[in-house]
């Protein structure tokens, strides 16, 4: 498995490319450039059955899936708070959180959480033992970066290697043998462009050695099939599709027209007036020859290998989300996967899935936050019939589980529907209103209450003309009654700076409803606008249908 780092963003490119995608890697292959799939009737590699991603989504949750697409998604924990990163080892025995002023451990299998470390961390990757926690500090320790690894089991911590840059990813060999990282800085006067190196720590005997093309500017690292070496490389628009990698022996880096100048002892993409002039894109390749994982016009980022291959994160020019595919060590076409998630923290993993971690939050306060149609209609009197998501805020002390119970009022007393979970500080309740609706959420001695108003919705179908006018239609709300057919005696009159004086409408006809229908005759007297009206009752507003001339 790889590493994750909790650094920035490089460029707004690279958090497009790493949305999240509530429903990212269908089945199909983006269709800009790639090769085509393997002919019918022969085998297509795919993720091995023990293969899993683990991620943690917009709202705190992290979660486990297989990559083969068997079984649905494993929730492990909920709330675990904004930038909250997941590490499993790769003999998948512990789990590790990289969270904002913290890291804790547990046993992947189910076990106590331990916090190990006090503080947030720029990148981490852990041993495949589990035994030992490698993590990257930066900046705020006063110096550029630092790598250094932890025992988990006796909390001693000592330095590996202190890079000159920055270290913006971490991963280890399968052996244990090798760490590799990333580092370089973000260059925010030219852009925003970004200029790294990948290199490989020998943790035996120290040596530090620089992997890749000398002009990759590299963002992120991985292990790949045969612990090769697989990498995440920034691009300047101009060099993009045409030159993404030189091969051996790495011929000058060729910046495809682009003035390059000068920032300090670094270069750049820059124009004439210091601005950026190229777009960034992303390119994940092999280290050792440039090989692309993803061939094509497309943006990849490495999120984790195996012996089947790499995985990457890949998106066209266009695309708003990013789809996972696994590049296969034999070199056939790249294969997307059905997994429901594209976020930048993604990690791959072998083995059994974790099981959910037993941390359970409290609920402070409950209190309504809003209620919205589906439809996007914010009228705080509802149509009965449509579709609510209802908002409650609900603070929470601590990371981890929370849910609140859920009860309506009904038949003169509260009826208890479920449970709801607690998800980024709030509760989302979806329901369908017929007629006004109270809603009860409670956890322990909290308690909020929330009244829907609810109207009746009267429709006129097309009206039958002549000399007694038929009016039909429908009414979707309270059961049976009357309605009131209207006729416009006078219309809304307009006056400067005072409120209008209201329209007078008379009733002038009445009829049943029955089955949610009505029909009736009118007696026009002359040409007028009439409308239909089903009047309010103890669980409806008034409902008023369009007005047609008659």
């Amino acid at each position: 498995m790889r590493g994750t780092s909790t650094s920035t963003s490089t460029s707004s490119r690279l958090a497009r490319l790493t949305r999240l995608a509530a429903a990212a890697a269908t089945a199909a292959l983006l269709t800009t450039g790639l090769p085509e799939q393997a002919s019918a009737g022969v085998a297509r590699v795919g993720p091995p059955a023990d293969a899993f991603a683990t991620w943690v989504d917009a709202a705190g949750t992290v979660w486990a899936q297989r990559l083969d697409g068997s079984g649905a998604p494993r929730r492990l924990l909920d709330n675990a708070g904004p930038g909250t990163r997941a590490l499993v080892s790769r003999d998948a025995s512990r789990i590790v959180l990289l969270r904002a002023a913290e890291v804790l451990a547990a046993p992947a299998a189910g076990g106590p959480v331990r916090r190990v470390l006090d503080r947030s961390v720029d990148a981490a990757v852990l041993s495949p033992d589990g035994s030992t926690l490698y993590i990257a500090e930066n900046a705020d320790l006063g110096r550029d970066g630092v790598i250094r690894a932890l025992d988990l089991r006796t909390g001693a911590i000592r330095a590996v290697v202190d890079p000159s840059w920055p270290v913006t990813d971490l991963d280890i060999s399968s052996d244990g043998a090798r760490l590799a990282y990333s580092s370089g800085v973000s260059l925010y006067a030219v852009g925003g462009l970004f200029r790294g190196q990948a290199r490989v720590v020998d943790l035996a005997t120290g040596a530090d050695t620089r992997v890749g093309p000398p002009e990759a500017d590299v963002v992120s690292v991985t292990f790949g099939p045969g612990d090769g070496v697989w990498l995440t490389a920034m691009r300047g628009d101009d060099d993009y599709y045409t030159q993404p990698f030189s091969s051996p022996p790495y011929a000058p880096y060729p910046n495809a027209g682009a003035a390059p100048e000068a920032a300090g002892e670094l270069v750049a993409f820059g124009g004439g007036d210091g601005m950026a002039v190229e777009e960034a894109h992303f390119v994940a390749a092999a280290a050792a020859d440039g090989r692309r994982a993803v061939p094509g016009d497309v943006d990849s980022v490495v999120v984790g290998g195996g012996s089947e291959g790499v995985y990457a994160q890949v998106a066209g020019e266009d695309d708003l989300d990013a789809d996972l595919m696994l590049a296969p060590a034999d070199g056939s076409a790249p294969v997307p996967l059905s997994v429901d998630t594209s976020y930048a923290a993604m990690t791959v993993n072998h083995g059994p899935l974790p099981a959910p971690l037993g941390l359970r939050a409290s609920v402070d306060a409950l209190y309504p936050a809003s209620e919205e149609p589906l439809a996007g209609d914010t009228a705080r009197v509802h149509d009965a019939g449509s579709t609510l998501s209802v908002y409650f805020k609900a603070p929470l002390r601590g990371i981890g589980f929370a849910n609140v119970v859920l009860s309506r009022w009904q038949d003169g007393r509260w009826r208890r529907v479920g449970t709801l979970p607690v998800l980024d500080g709030q509760v989302r309740i979806r329901t369908r209103v017929t007629g006004y609706t109270t809603l009860r959420l409670q956890a322990g001695k909290e308690r909020a209450d929330l009244t829907l108003a609810v109207r009746n919705v009267v429709t006129l179908t097309d009206p039958v003309a002549g000399d007694r006018p038929l009016l039909r239609g429908t009414v979707v709300g309270a059961r049976g009654g009357r309605v009131q057919v209207q006729r416009l005696v006078r219309p809304e009159q307009a006056r400067p700076g005072r409120r209008p004086v209201p329209a007078v409408w008379r009733t002038v006809a009445t009829a049943p409803v029955r089955n949610g229908r009505f029909a009736l005759r009118v007696d026009a007297a002359g040409q007028a606008y009439y409308r239909v009206v089903r009047p309010a009752d103890t669980t409806h507003d008034a409902g008023f249908s369009e007005s047609v001339v008659l």
